[in-house]
């Protein structure tokens, strides 16, 4: 299981015996070294996210530990897009700003509503829309094994608004844990895509951990 504190590393799986822990160690791939100097060279702002990652792990209260995880996942799988092409839209606006300057239209004044188009192009995908998108990504024998979290991610996403905007929600028992373990695993996922570890053995069979055996489709 991948954790983060001062910097990234990769820890046991409490759940397996220490023989098969050795045993296990023995075959598998060697952990690639330049992965640590990925993490160093990351914007501070992503070891923090590393960082919280494994303070927000440890929490006890289920809704605090689920809201704190599905912030870690929004986060990481941040996909932003636009309405119209940029370059598209900027050649049109420079024809624009053509005549509202020959109509006396002051320069600051079209530069300043240039602006307020070019920001109100942009829009942010939806939280489910980009996990999606992220999940799309993997290589396909992994989305094969694990596509079918997506069907859990609607009442994901409904239950992170309901809790945030203070609404009445109701879980079945056991609910909430598959819920936040279904999250654990993608923040796994997506920490370590961001130290280059896409295509390391562990990344591809994360889901077989016996921490995660609850997500798998056989069980």
């Amino acid at each position: 299981m991948f954790v983060a504190i001062e910097y990234p590393i990769i820890a046991i799986d409490p759940d397996i015996s220490c023989f098969d822990q050795q045993r296990h160690k023995e075959h598998e791939p060697v952990f690639p070294v330049e992965s640590f100097r990925t993490f160093f060279l990351l914007e501070e702002s992503k070891k923090d996210v590393f960082k919280k990652f494994s303070i927000y792990d440890q929490i006890n209260n289920k809704e605090e530990k689920f809201i704190s995880l599905f912030r870690i996942v929004e986060n990481l799988v941040f996909v932003e897009s636009v309405y119209v092409e940029e370059k598209l839209l900027s050649s049109s606006l420079e024809i624009l700003k053509r005549e509202l300057t020959n109509k006396g239209v002051k320069s600051r004044i079209v530069k300043k509503l240039f602006g307020r188009f070019l920001n109100v192009n942009k829009q942010k995908i939806n939280a489910e829309s980009a996990i999606n998108q992220f999940l799309e990504s993997l290589n396909e024998e992994l989305y094969n094994n694990i596509s079918h979290i997506k069907n859990s991610l609607p009442k994901i996403v409904k239950l992170r608004n309901d809790i945030t905007h203070c609404n009445s929600y109701t879980i079945v028992e056991n609910e909430i844990e598959k819920y936040i373990l279904i999250l654990n695993y993608l923040c796994t996922l997506l920490l370590w895509r961001e130290i280059g570890l896409s295509d390391h053995h562990d990344f591809n069979n994360l889901h077989k951990y016996h921490r995660y055996r609850y997500i798998r489709k056989d069980i």
